[in-house]
């Protein structure tokens, strides 16, 4: 009243959160058969099949995003084709590899795909992959808004995402968002991280 402002009548709504979906689990059990050697002839052992808890079924990989105890997000992968897509509509979106990072990591490194997040974890490195790929828009914000919280605790964030425009697009889009002080972009000595595992190139150049 002091300030002579007057009661419009409007009341003002705060962001009203989205609610997501669980995912849809699809029958699936631990890899074997044609599954499992497709996966071992991307380079990985079965120890960091193993440590990733990825399923098989129907000739797809199934990859849990897992978050202190939770699932709020699954994706697939053909073993046939690059298809790939969440298991069904409305997941959370999040980073892939939450459960490989040790609580005490403050170093994390950034990647395009789950199979890079898998190359690089056994390469020894504390990794996460994005969710929907490489590109600009709300495929780097969507999961930049509900993960920005959890990526506080990292000091320092390698980006090492695809060698390709749409790679590099989305690497200055994170770095943006989550701060460029303590983002550094990487170029790996390949178009990925799982590139770089199946061509045999040793830990010493990825770290270079």
């Amino acid at each position: 009243n002091w300030l002579g402002i007057k009661d419009s009548g409007y009341r003002f709504h705060g962001h009203t959160p989205k609610v997501y979906k669980k995912p849809a689990r699809h029958q699936w059990q631990t890899p074997a058969g044609s599954e499992l050697e497709y996966l071992l002839s991307r380079g990985f052992t079965e120890e960091t099949i193993n440590i990733a808890k990825v399923k098989c079924g129907n000739g797809k990989v199934y990859f849990p995003f897992i978050m202190d105890d939770e699932t709020p997000m699954i994706k697939w992968r053909s073993i046939d084709s690059k298809d790939t897509a969440p298991t069904s509509a409305d997941q959370r979106p999040c980073l892939y590899g939450w459960h490989t990072i040790p609580s005490t990591a403050r170093t994390v490194t950034i990647c395009e795909g789950e199979f890079d997040q898998m190359s690089l974890t056994q390469y020894g490195k504390a990794a996460l992959s994005v969710p929907y790929g490489g590109g600009k828009g709300a495929k780097q914000t969507n999961w930049i808004e509900t993960e920005f919280d959890n990526l506080q605790r990292f000091d320092e964030i390698f980006l090492a995402m695809d060698n390709d425009e749409a790679g590099q697009d989305a690497a200055l889009v994170i770095a943006d968002r989550l701060g460029i002080h303590r983002c550094r972009i990487v170029t790996l000595p390949g178009k990925d991280a799982n590139e770089c595992l199946m061509n045999g190139i040793e830990l010493e150049a990825i770290l270079q």
